[in-house]
C-alpha cells in the first residue's frame, strides 16, 4: 500500500491529510509539535478513532530527544537516534522487543524502515509519490501500516527538528 503526505513545516499548528493513491483522505494528523511535551496525532479519516500518538521527551543528563508512539493509550514503540560520524543512525525498540531500523538519507526523503534481519518493510521518497511537493510510503504487504506511517511523520519531526537547530 502506499500513502503520500505533504510535505511541511512542523512550527505551524494545523491539522494534515495522509491520502492513499487514489487521492482519498485515509488518516489525519491533528495537532503542533512546537515543544517537548507536545503530541501529534494520528487520526483515521473513516472513523475518526485515534489510531496512534507520537510524543516527544527530553531524557537528562544527556539532553538527547527521544520519540515515543503510543497506540491504544500504551508505549508501542520508541525511537532514539545514535550519533555516528559519517552517517545517522535511527533506532526503534518496540514495546513487544522487537527492533528496526531507518537506513538511507532521511533529510532528502530516501530512506527505508528495515527489520532487525534486514528485511524491508516501507520504503519512504518523494520519488514513489503522484502528488507534487509530496514523499510517499512503500509499505510491504502483511506490515502494519498505522505503524508504519506513525514512524514516518515521527521521522518527519525529527528531519524539521534537525534543520532548524542547523539554521
Amino acid at each position: 500500500m502506499r500513502y503520500h503526505i505533504k510535505e511541511r513545516e512542523w512550527s505551524f499548528p494545523e491539522d494534515f491529510i495522509v491520502r492513499d493513491d487514489g487521492g482519498s483522505a485515509v488518516f489525519e494528523i491533528r495537532g503542533a509539535f512546537v515543544n517537548i511535551d507536545d503530541d501529534l496525532v494520528l487520526i483515521d479519516r473513516s472513523t475518526s478513532q485515534e489510531l496512534a500518538r507520537a510524543h516527544i521527551r527530553q531524557h537528562v543528563p544527556t539532553l538527547t530527544l527521544r520519540y515515543e508512539i503510543y497506540r491504544n493509550d500504551q508505549l508501542w514503540a520508541h525511537l532514539h537516534d545514535r550519533f555516528r560520524l559519517f552517517h545517522e543512525d535511527f533506532k526503534i525498540e518496540t514495546s513487544a522487543g522487537s527492533v528496526m531500523r531507518i537506513k538511507g538519507d532521511t533529510l532528502r526523503w530516501d530512506f527505508s524502515i528495515i527489520d532487525e534481519t534486514g528485511h524491508p518493510l516501507a520504503h519512504i521518497g518523494r520519488q514513489y509519490s503522484i502528488f507534487p511537493d509530496c514523499y510517499a510510503i512503500e509499505i510491504a504487504e502483511n506490515v502494519d501500516e498505522v505503524a508504519m506511517v506513525a514512524l514516518v511523520i515521527v521521522m518527519d519531526m525529527v528531519r524539521e527538528r534537525k534543520e532548524q537547530s542547523s539554521s
